[in-house]
């Protein structure tokens, strides 16, 4: 026994056929016309499992592949010559799935003339190899439509692995002639000066880092990126190459201007504009410019923050909250309350608007504090005596019937009657004043008998100047005849005291006419006509006398402007005659100082 012989061990000699039947592939000798020579039996135990596929038998060469394989590897076979060849079997794919796929190799023995073929078992490694081909196909796809430049780096000779379509077309190249090289190659020396800190510091920390470029176009613009640069760590963690991820942010960049630029010229506008201006979001303060900030009378910080409801009077805030909730753009007038509690009138001119991309609501504050009083102005030019101050015409009748459609209303919900009492007075020979001393010292003068006329009376009676010398007195709560009285003679005395005028003592009297509401009229144009009717009944008494209205006042008027009226008529169609009293002689020139009578006698 040698020392390489065990106990116990029987060595079974090896065969040729044991030698070919132990071969992990299929093996067979081939002729060149496809007919198995020799095979072994892992090539016998497939061909039996194809052939089993067969219903019926098929009398042709190679019958265990399919179709276009067997076709294939007969016009190989006839080449005689060293081949492989990729040959798919009969029949249907693998348990799990993969199709069953085999690699021959042939090998022509010239001396035989025959083939020596073995079959590799490739299915699986030629299907992951399909699916790898696709998902590379698929990237590419994906990479090169992408809006984002891609390639990818070696950490050592930094020389380019991939590059998408885009990437290499931004810097002059295609997709294949910029493998293996350098970035400093594709990007240029310069440049790649430039962002090599940036590489380094990937190698370093092994942590993307981000920065932005800018690269000339060819129009002689400018082209802003941001690149993006990834390590590629192994299982060590070290560094082994690196992505780049490069984004066209040209667009972001120019809008981003475009909005610095817009909010420049808001910022200008705002600052320069005399209006206020308020910027809120949900109704709280967001920004203001100083207008807004002068008018209420706080700083920027006081206001932002704040809700804008807080600036609004109470009896304007359901107004505003309207608006507010509706988000409707208009105009609307309303009141704001400053920091000293004070109300402010303003309009307010209501926007909304896109900012930081956020939707705002912008306020236009107008200040109509100069509107009001100009309103208020013409207002009162219009319901007042430009000489005296006093209420005019039109004021005093707006209130005269407001305060008789008030009593109306009063008696209807049978309240009673709230009685009144108009006094129209006129200054008696008023006109030779003015003939004699000029307008200047009437005017002086009815601004005097103006101011006593009020001093006379209470703040709840009216005044007004009806026009020329006549004034309106109207007293709303009088409880008898006889306060109407008092009044009126208090009136008498305090307008016919002396008024000195250019160191001239006048005296004028006034003559006052009195109707009463409601028993001498429930109209205003009835109770001014009536009262007017008394004041000349008190100048046909004397004048500087008050006279209440009775209504054979109005009747004696009526027969007054009747025989007026007949007088008129009977001169225009010349109905008079003339009459002398006495002696023809005695009417002579030669006795001018005899006296005479004549009288005017209307015929008929």
């Amino acid at each position: 026994m040698t020392l390489l012989q065990k106990p116990n061990l029987v060595v079974t000699p090896l065969t040729e056929a044991s030698l070919w039947d132990a071969l992990p592939s299929m093996a067979a000798m081939l002729s060149d016309d496809g007919q198995v020579l020799r095979s072994n039996r892992a090539f016998d135990l497939f061909q039996s499992q194809c052939m089993s596929t067969i219903p019926t038998r098929i009398e042709r060469k190679c019958e265990w592949l399919n179709e276009e394989s067997c076709l294939a590897l007969l016009d190989a076979l006839a080449q005689r010559k060293d081949f492989r060849l990729l040959v798919y079997p009969r029949g249907e794919s693998g348990s799990d799935g993969v199709p069953t796929c085999f690699e021959c190799e042939a090998r022509w023995l010239p001396l035989q003339a025959i083939y020596s073929c073995v079959l590799h078992d490739v299915g699986r490694a030629y299907h992951t190899a399909q699916l790898l081909e696709a998902q590379a196909q698929q990237f590419r796809l994906l990479a090169n439509n992408v809006p984002v430049l891609i390639a990818y780096y070696d950490a050592i000779n930094f020389t380019c692995q991939f590059a998408n379509k885009q990437y290499a077309c931004t810097f002059g190249w295609d997709e294949n002639n910029i493998i293996g090289r350098t970035f400093a190659e594709i990007i240029g020396e310069e440049a790649a000066a430039q962002i090599q800190p940036q590489v380094n510091r990937v190698l370093q920390t092994r942590k993307g880092v981000s920065y932005e470029r800018q690269l000339p176009t060819e129009g002689g613009g400018t082209k802003h990126i941001e690149v993006n640069l990834l390590p590629h760590l192994d299982s060590r963690g070290i560094p082994v190459g690196g992505y780049v991820l490069i984004s066209d942010i040209t667009r972001h960049r120019l809008a981003e201007q475009a909005l610095r630029e817009s909010e420049e010229r808001l910022a200008k506008f705002m600052q320069a504009s005399a209006e206020g201006i308020v910027f809120h979001q949900n109704g709280v303060v967001t920004d203001a410019n100083p207008p807004i900030c002068e008018l209420l009378g706080f700083e920027l910080n006081e206001l932002l923050g704040r809700r804008t409801l807080d600036f609004i009077a109470p009896d304007h805030l359901d107004k505003a909250v309207t608006v507010m909730a509706a988000g409707r753009e208009t105009t609307y007038e309303s009141v704001l309350i400053d920091k000293q509690g004070l109300r402010l009138p303003v309009e307010f001119i209501v926007r909304t608007i896109m900012r930081h991309g956020e939707k705002l609501r912008m306020t236009i504050v107008r200040d109509l504090r100069d509107r009001e009083a100009a309103r208020a102005r013409i207002h009162y030019q219009a319901h007042h005596d430009a000489l005296t101050g006093l209420p005019n015409r039109t004021a005093f009748m707006e209130r005269l019937d407001h305060l008789i459609a008030a009593s109306r209303s009063n008696s209807r919900k049978g309240d009673a009657v709230q009685s009144m009492a108009l006094l129209f007075i006129d200054l008696d020979h008023f006109k030779r004043v003015n003939d004699s001393l000029g307008h200047l010292a009437g005017d002086v003068l009815l601004r005097t008998v103006a101011k006593r006329i009020t001093g006379c009376l209470r703040q709840s009676d009216l005044v007004a100047r009806f026009g020329g010398d006549e004034f309106m007195v109207l007293l709303p709560q009088m409880g008898s005849r006889a306060e109407v009285e008092e009044v009126a003679s208090k009136l008498l005395s305090e307008v016919e005291a002396p008024v000195s005028v250019e160191s001239w003592p006048l005296c004028v009297t006034p003559s006052v006419g009195i109707a009463l509401f409601p028993e001498d009229g429930t109209t205003a144009d009835a109770l001014i006509k009536n009262a007017d009717t008394a004041m000349y009944q008190a100048k046909a008494r004397g004048r500087a006398s008050y006279c209440f209205f009775t209504p054979e006042m109005a009747s004696n008027a009526y027969a007054d402007l009747v025989m007026e009226g007949e007088l008129a008529q009977a001169l225009e169609r010349g109905e008079f005659e003339l009459y002398f009293r006495g002696s023809p002689d005695s009417l002579a020139p030669s006795d001018p100082g005899a006296a005479h009578a004549r009288r005017l006698h209307p015929r008929g």
